[in-house]
């Protein structure tokens, strides 16, 4: 926005988004999820990434899974690429 400009905000604004195929899949999301943990690592800052956080999403994915819950599996199931993606990035950039 050049300086001076304005901006507004249309609350009842319908926004369309065309996603790709590839981008719907859950190896997509579970990659994109790892790849996001790598770069919070890269940031450098605080984080939520301790072990008990990976034990208590990996049981709550099972337990979801056991339930017939498929999105609240995947849900743990990204948070633990999350995880993973995090401590990856925190070996290569040490």
């Amino acid at each position: 926005m050049t300086r001076g400009g304005t901006i507004g905000f249309a609350p009842r604004a319908i926004v369309h988004h065309l996603i790709p195929a590839e981008r719907m899949t859950r190896a997509y999301l579970r990659r994109k999820s790892f790849a996001y943990g790598v770069g919070s690592a890269f940031a450098g800052g605080r984080s939520h990434n301790r072990p008990d956080k990976l034990i208590r999403n990996a049981i709550r994915m099972a337990a979801a899974k056991l339930r017939g819950d498929a999105e609240r599996a995947l849900y743990h199931q990204l948070e633990c690429a999350n995880f993973l993606g995090y401590w990856r990035g925190r070996l290569l950039f040490r």
